[in-house]
This record gives structure tokens, sequence and C-alpha cells, in this order.
């Protein structure tokens, strides 16, 4: 924050918002991290934009609102979790997307279906804690009403 808060940065907090953007897997926090980082973020008004248990389950929102049959709860392991919501990812977006490698032109127009899709799991980032889900569709509408 101090670097943006610096006179280089060009950033104003009156004008613009500082968001930073994580994963919620079960490798990016422990508890006492997340709630440690939650204070943080309040504390100096940053949003927060978080993803449980990663971005992809955002990029799967561009092509389904369904994600109770992927049944995550019942995968112990973010990892494969991840794995999970990425097989679909690559069948419902037709090769539009490998790890590390995604196609802007298969996922922009679909940006508005993506955050119709994710209202039920928008939930606040207290409860991203625990629960599957994303937020990124706030970062999204900002940029949209700001035109940046």
């Amino acid at each position: 924050m101090e670097f943006l808060e610096s006179d280089s940065s060009g950033y104003s907090a009156a004008l613009d918002k500082a968001f930073l953007i994580s994963d919620r897997d079960s490798q990016s926090f422990k508890e006492e991290q997340y709630d440690e980082m939650l204070k943080n973020c309040e504390d100096k008004d940053i949003v927060w934009i978080v993803s449980n248990p990663s971005f992809q389950l955002w990029l799967l929102f561009h092509f389904t609102d369904d994600i109770e049959s992927l049944e995550l709860e019942k995968i112990s392991s973010s990892k494969k979790q991840i794995q999970e919501i990425e097989t679909h990812i690559k069948a419902l977006s037709k090769s539009g997307y490998t790890h590390g490698n995604l196609k802007p032109s298969v996922f922009k127009p679909l940006i508005e279906v993506a955050i119709k899709n994710s209202v039920p799991y928008c939930l606040s980032v207290k409860d991203l804690k625990e629960s599957i889900g994303t937020n990124f569709s706030e970062l999204v509408k900002y940029i949209q009403s700001t035109g940046r």
C-alpha cells in the first residue's frame, strides 16, 4: 500500500480502489493467516477478491452455474478440486483453455454469463474462508462501471 500512496504510482485513495486477488486453496492460507489478511485488507481499504478453491472456478462460471454436480466439497484435496474444475472447463470451452493458457476470445464474450452464474456463489470474503465460491465478479463490475 505504501507504493500505491507514493507520488510515483498515480494512485489516489479518493479516486481509485486497490484490489488484492488470491486463491483460497489449502496451500494458500492457514486459518489464522486468512483472518490476518482479511483484517489487513479491511484496515487499508483494500478489496480482497478470493476464489475458493481457485480462479479456475471463475472461469468455469463462463459456461455453467452447476457446480454442485462436481461435488467439490467431497474432494479433500484442493489440488484435486482444481483438477476437477479444469476438466470441466476444458470440456465446456472446447479447447479454449489449458492450465496457464486460456484464450481470451473464448471467455471475454461470456463475462456477463459468468457474472450471472456466479451470483449464488458470490460470497463475502468472510464466507469464502470456508465455502466454495468467488467474489471475482466484484472486480469485473468495478472495471465495467469505471471503464478502466
